[in-house]
């Protein structure tokens, strides 16, 4: 029997994967697909620096003269967040395939695709959330059956998660969920109920088992778009270093909702109204059901190819309208919340990271380990990054139901 060890299953780990992780992972997420990469956050934090007002001038030289400054800076000194996903192979598995190098690889592609595939339904939760970890929210309960307030949130649920809850003021519940079952059609989720907890309640928020932190917003999630771009104007709260009520538009982005309009109105009226902000764009954002809408309403014909940044490349599609200051590109990513579109321009995102997105935990030289208590061996993805908006005045938010 040919031998088998940890260095043949990181030799075939690298065939399998040439570049990177990241191509197991975006699927999952067309929105971080597309988000430009860096790869260099070290330190205790990174800065970004948003200018919200300009140097002082004048018509007369000598006003002019006394009115010389600086621009106003705002300075985000934004920290890392972390994200785990651990696998397992079985040792028997492992040895019944040791003389077949293709059923070696399977294996472990099995196992590490699984692995990606809990990276990218998390990154695509965590990329169009307010960072609160907050994954949905309960309207009603009975019988193991929770019935979120919003349907469609049911697309942040995977069957076998491990929930937690808290109540409506932040408070962090005892007690756990496992999920069952899920249903996107009815907008309900099934679970049982472990270590002692309490029935869901009306307005209680559920999250994934370790992302609630205590305190109505605080989680170990990244600060994804509605973080950046909240619902509501930003207030006095320091984010990340930052008042953002000093001007809410260049430092927390605009918030234009539909009354009532047709859907490209909608839109229209949003870019307009990015432009009056001072904000320029190049891509809308919104969620696969609502695009299809706005291309059947449009008519829209003109479909364009678009890379995803970052060092796995993967092929995306969207489509394009004509505005007065240029094309604007609609992508589709079923993340999006319904109600939401993110109007925005490309370069103003960075998903900076320390290391890849994810990598394996190998800082013993090893990139599987033996495990202490099955016959098996173990594997550890992780990253420590997070998402960071350069210029928020490049984005409007836009509620095309109120």
């Amino acid at each position: 029997m040919a031998s088998l060890n940890t260095t043949s299953f990181t030799t075939a780990l690298k065939i399998i994967y040439p570049d990177s992780l990241e191509e197991v992972w975006f699927p999952q997420s067309p929105f971080m697909a597309w988000v430009p990469k860096s790869y260099d956050f070290e330190g205790a934090s990174k800065q970004s620096n948003a200018i919200y007002s300009g140097t002082r001038g004048s018509a007369k030289f000598s006003t002019a003269i006394n009115a010389k400054s600086t621009p106003s800076f705002a300075k985000f000194n934004v920290t890392r967040k972390k994200d785990y996903a651990i696998g397992s192979i079985d040792n028997e598995a492992i040895l019944a395939s040791a003389s077949n190098r293709g059923a070696i690889a399977k294996a472990i592609k099995v196992q590490v695709d699984a692995a990606g595939y809990e990276f990218g339904r998390s990154m695509a939760f965590q990329a169009w959330s307010d960072g609160s970890g907050q994954r949905g929210k309960v309207s009603s309960y009975a019988a193991g059956v929770i019935t979120l307030t919003e349907r469609r949130d049911t697309v942040y649920f995977e069957v076998g998660m491990v929930l937690e809850k808290k109540n409506n003021a932040g408070t962090l519940l005892g007690g756990e969920m496992t999920v069952d079952a899920v249903n996107i059609d009815s907008g309900t989720v099934t679970v049982t109920l472990t270590g002692g907890a309490a029935d869901p309640a009306a307005n209680d928020r559920l999250g994934r088992s370790g992302d609630f932190n205590t305190g109505a917003n605080n989680s170990d999630c990244f600060s994804g778009v509605f973080a950046w771009i909240p619902v509501t104007a930003p207030t006095s709260t320091l984010f990340y270093g930052v008042d953002r009520s000093l001007h809410t538009t260049r430092l927390g982005g605009g918030r234009m909702t539909g009354g009532a309009k047709i859907i490209e109105e909608i839109v229209f009226d949003a870019l307009a109204r990015l432009r009056t902000n001072g904000g320029t764009a190049d891509t809308l954002w919104m969620n696969s059901e609502r695009a299809a809408e706005l291309q059947k309403s449009m008519q829209a014909k003109a479909f364009v190819d678009v890379m995803s940044e970052g060092k796995a490349k993967i092929g995306l599609k969207g489509f394009t309208i004509v505005t007065t200051s240029g094309p604007i590109t609609v992508m589709d990513d079923p993340n999006c919340p319904y109600a939401y579109g993110l109007i925005t321009k490309r370069d103003c995102w960075d998903f900076s990271t320390l290391g890849d997105c994810p990598h394996f935990a190998e800082e013993d030289g090893r990139r599987f380990l033996r495990e202490s208590s099955s016959d098996g061996v173990e594997f550890r993805l992780k990253y420590y990054g997070n998402l960071i908006c350069q210029a928020p005045v490049n984005n409007m938010l836009v509620d095309f139901d109120t």
